[in-house]
């Protein structure tokens, strides 16, 4: 029976990267966990965040491909650190409690400066672990809560350190005796308290300034820089107590107009009467009511010329609709003399100059002849006017030059 293999899965995955590059696919068959590959996507990914290895995405679909980005022995977790240079990471024992392997509150810890040393802000810290700002700095707002990592103010974005230094649970021997009333060093856990105490109340002012109604401290954060946010509430103050002070001048510039319009109308300002202006306006006031009633009476009258007009207008419609009817009497006995004196006989009978071809669609066509006057007429019909018409023409009269009618 084959013993069991106790080797740690990052060490198996660190021995088999330092020989190429591979995707998680293929890691997890190379080192017996392609049943499993999940294991495998989990511990590649702590891996990533605490930046011993790096991937990409190659290849047509797109799959990640993973290396070492530190020496074997220190993706192994098989090495002892230096004391002088920092180690490439950080284990567990030296994290502060509370922040486990693998999460994104180590890999914070990780690129923090040491206590003491230049802090460093969330956009620093975002661009050295490849994160996003926003939840860098969610992480460090709740880092600094837990007492994980030191908050300083710089006058600009805050900064942020690791915690100080443990202090020395033993006190030497030859201690000076005039250094007794010396401030002890620093307590990281009482440190811790403070700065989570100093939070609290910072949080708590936070919430007074977002209630203070101003647009701009609405959306205060409670990690925000609260003395940027109380310069803006002093200015927002300074502005409203500007704008009552022109207010308050306005008023006075318009109560001097009004007494200087008071002077200029003899107004006695001691009593404030004003009898003769009120009687002056009374008596416009009646000019300008009995002018209304002029006018009132002229709208009336020019009302009366309106109807009168419109009863002419519709007699004339009258008129003019009988002397059509009375025109169409006319024309109807015209239509009926001529067609009885072609009937007549002998020397009574109209003898036609010529013949007229009427048809749908086409021009009137003359013709002298009525033999030609009837073909046309024919042709007409069978070429899709439908129908033809010959009218004979009788000669009334003739027009001649100077305007002179001669009858025919």
């Amino acid at each position: 029976m084959n013993a069991r293999d106790n080797t740690p899965l990052r060490t198996l995955i660190a021995d088999y990267l330092a020989a190429g590059e591979d995707t998680a696919a293929g890691i997890a068959k190379a080192i017996g966990k392609g049943d499993t590959p999940s294991m495998v996507i989990k511990e590649l990914n702590a891996m990533r965040t605490d930046g011993q290895v790096e991937c990409e995405q190659r290849g047509k679909k797109k799959e990640l491909v993973y290396w070492l980005a530190v020496p074997l022995a220190v993706a192994a977790d098989d090495y002892e650190p230096e004391p002088p240079p920092a180690p490439a990471t950080i284990s567990e024992v030296m994290l502060p409690p509370g922040v486990r392997h693998g999460t994104r509150a180590a890999q914070i810890y990780r690129v923090l400066p040491l206590y003491g040393a230049e802090p460093i802000d969330a956009r620093a810290i975002a661009t050295a672990t490849g994160c996003a700002k926003a939840l860098i700095e969610s992480a460090l707002w709740a880092m600094v809560k837990a007492g994980q990592c030191m908050r300083h103010s710089t006058g600009g974005p805050y900064g942020y350190t690791r915690l100080p230094p443990a202090s020395p649970e033993t006190v030497p021997q030859n201690v000076n005796p005039e250094a007794a009333d010396e401030m002890p060093p620093a307590d990281a856990s009482l440190l811790a308290l403070a700065n989570r105490e100093l939070s609290d109340r910072l949080a708590r002012v936070a919430h007074v300034l977002r209630g203070s109604g101003l647009e701009g401290l609405k959306d205060l954060d409670d990690g925000a820089d609260l003395q940027s946010a109380a310069a803006a509430l002093t200015g927002a103050y300074q502005m409203a107590l500007a704008d009552l002070q022109a207010r308050t001048d306005s008023l006075s510039a318009a109560c001097s107009a009004l007494g200087a319009i008071g002077d200029r109308l003899d107004v006695d300002s001691g009593t404030g009467g004003c009898g003769p202006i009120l009687d002056a306006i009374d008596l416009k006031d009646e000019e300008v009511a009995d002018l209304q009633h002029k006018i009132n009476m002229q709208d009336a009258e020019l009302f009366k010329q309106a109807g009168v007009v419109v009863d002419l207008r519709n007699q004339l419609g009258a008129e003019r609709t009988a002397r059509q009817a009375l025109q169409e009497q006319i024309d109807e006995l015209q239509r009926e003399a001529m067609r009885g004196a072609s009937l007549l006989s002998g020397d009574d009978r109209y003898t036609a100059a010529g013949y007229l071809v009427r048809a749908p669609k086409r021009p009137l066509r003359t013709f002298s002849r009525a033999e030609s006057a009837q073909a046309a007429a024919l042709a007409a019909a069978r070429n899709g006017s439908g129908r033809g018409e010959v009218f004979a023409l009788v000669p009334v009269g003739k027009a001649v030059r100077g305007a002179e009618w001669r009858p025919s």
